[in-house]
Order: structure tokens, then C-alpha cells, then sequence
């Protein structure tokens, strides 16, 4: 795989896997505001983030919709704010059916957590992300998750290997 931009493309082919595309140019301020993960041979959308109104937002993954609110108690409980979109920057967070846990740390910055894999839940913690990041960081976490499938460990050096790239 080879990420250029904000496009996934195959190394070998140079195909266009995938593409993330933003259509606001400044900060998600309106209902057609959207951040978008689309699988480019079949055009369906993988992950999405649209800003649904002002007091709520709508991520859909995988065709799985959820409407965060501010006053959603079982995530407000962990979080005291929405997330928020501005920039291209995004604040994700997905429904995942797969059980298993992950955690991807940035070692420059005092080990923060980036992203977190845990039940069914997947979680960026960096509002910070500039776009193509967030399209690096989901094929991190295809081919970790791919890894761990198969009995592999992921090993923590993988993952700072990872982020070291990614945030460089």
C-alpha cells in the first residue's frame, strides 16, 4: 500500500484503494459538512464523519450510523464535550464488531494515546490530525487488526514504528 496524499493506493498496481475526501474548506459549520473514507473500485463509503447540526454530529461506518450528542450520558460520562470537526481535522469514533483492543501512542509526545481499539468501540483521541493522517492511521489500524486476526501480536515497537511515520 502506498498513501499519497488523500488517496490509498496499491504499490504494485498504483490502483486507488481508497480516498478521503473533505467538502469543506474551512471548519464543518453546516449539515453538508463531511470527512469521508470511500473505497474507490466499488465507490462505497467506508467511514464517514458529517456534521448533522449544531448540538449533535452523525458517524457512519460501514453503513452503522450513531448520533453523538453533548448530553449523551454514556459519552459524556468519559468525554465532557462533543467531538468536533475543524480543518479537516476529526475526532472519530466508530462502531467496531470486532473484540479485541488497541492502542496507538504517540512516543514524542509523552506517550499519548492517538487511537484506541477497545470492545467495539475504535477512538481517535487527537483532534489534531491533519487529513491525510487520519487515512494513515485507519490503514494502520486494518493491517494491525489484519495481524491480530491471524494470531499475530502487535507488538508495541509496531506500533510507535507506525505513528513515527505517520506523525513525522
Amino acid at each position: 500500500m502506498k498513501i499519497s496524499g488523500n488517496t490509498i493506493c496499491n504499490l504494485t498496481t498504483g490502483q486507488i484503494i481508497y480516498t478521503i475526501s473533505n467538502n469543506s474548506t474551512s471548519s464543518f459549520t453546516g449539515s453538508s459538512s463531511q470527512l469521508s473514507l470511500v473505497h474507490a473500485w466499488t465507490g462505497s463509503t467506508i467511514a464517514q464523519a458529517r456534521r448533522h447540526t449544531l448540538s449533535s454530529n452523525v458517524i457512519t461506518v460501514n453503513g452503522l450510523s450513531s448520533k453523538l450528542k453533548h448530553d449523551d450520558a454514556s459519552f459524556s460520562e468519559r468525554w465532557a464535550y462533543q467531538p468536533t470537526w475543524t480543518n479537516g481535522a476529526v475526532k472519530w469514533y466508530f462502531k467496531n464488531p470486532r473484540k479485541s483492543e488497541l492502542r496507538l501512542v504517540d512516543a514524542k509526545r509523552g506517550g499519548r494515546e492517538i487511537l484506541t481499539v477497545q470492545g467495539d468501540e475504535v477512538i481517535f483521541l487527537d483532534q489534531r490530525l491533519r487529513l491525510e493522517q487520519v487515512g494513515e492511521l485507519l490503514l494502520a489500524v486494518v493491517l494491525l487488526r489484519e495481524d491480530l486476526k491471524e494470531g499475530k501480536e502487535a507488538e508495541g515497537e509496531v506500533a510507535q514504528a507506525v505513528l513515527e511515520a505517520v506523525l513525522a
